[in-house]
């Protein structure tokens, strides 16, 4: 199945955290969105292939489920690293990918996130 890519200057954060709601990550585990470029280029043009490349080499995503349990050891933690609703960065070897509603999701535990990102379309440029 194609991937259903993010585009992220119409993307709605809240409406794709709400389509992963019935997933209830357990342990320590979080469950990102695996960012996938759409298929199609704001001009329309088409790009096919994107999305089943960005499936294996993009290692960043939006936080969409939280384990109850994650970061709660307070004698591990002091904050949490992220919270739903944030833009992460992983390691490639982190966790696994899985597909859920034609979206690409990628589980990890609590101490795989390396990065939060404060706006993903600063990944997308080369300035």
């Amino acid at each position: 199945m194609q991937d259903i890519g993010i585009d992220l200057d119409t993307f709605d954060k809240e409406k794709e955290i709400e389509l992963f709601k019935n997933l209830k990550p357990t342990g320590w585990n979080i469950v990102i969105r695996l960012f996938i470029a759409p298929e199609r280029t704001k001009s329309g043009l088409f790009t096919p292939g994107t999305a089943e490349k960005d499936k294996y080499s993009k290692c960043w995503g939006l936080v969409v489920g939280m384990s109850e349990y994650a970061y709660t050891d307070k004698e591990r933690y002091t904050n949490p690293w992220c919270k739903l609703g944030d833009w992460v960065i992983f390691p490639r070897h982190g966790g696994y990918r899985q597909d859920y509603k034609g979206r690409t999701i990628f589980i990890l535990k609590e101490d795989a996130v390396d990065v939060i990102i404060n706006d993903p379309k600063e990944m997308l440029t080369n300035e």
